[in-house]
């Protein structure tokens, strides 16, 4: 938002999965390059809007013990670049633990 309160929109591009922006969007926080990270928790995954040209990187987010079942909900930055999140894992039957990682900038 501008000083005069006016909205600024980038425009997305299709993420690299093919399925761009379809689903809700939660968490978002910026780099020091300025790009906008976000969490797309209906689909796993942590994107990147690079603000120089539009473009969504989609970034899969797993665990070796429940693939898939990963639902990352908040984000940050750190100064050297690594993403690090806040997740739900669902265990089954209805129960579900918690858990910090981390998306290096190589990725």
């Amino acid at each position: 938002m501008t000083r005069a309160g006016a909205v600024e929109e980038v425009a997305v591009q299709r993420g690299a999965n093919g399925t761009g922006l379809e689903l809700g969007i939660t968490g978002m926080t910026t780099d020091a390059a300025g790009n906008v990270w976000f969490v797309e928790p209906m689909t796993a995954e942590i994107a990147e809007i690079d603000v120089t040209t539009g473009v969504v990187t989609e970034f899969a987010v797993s665990a070796p013990q429940c693939a898939g079942c990963v639902i990352p909900i908040r984000l940050t930055v750190a100064r050297n670049g690594a993403v690090w999140f806040s997740s739900s894992v669902a265990t089954g039957n209805d129960q579900s633990s918690h858990m910090i990682g981390r998306l290096t900038p190589s990725g």
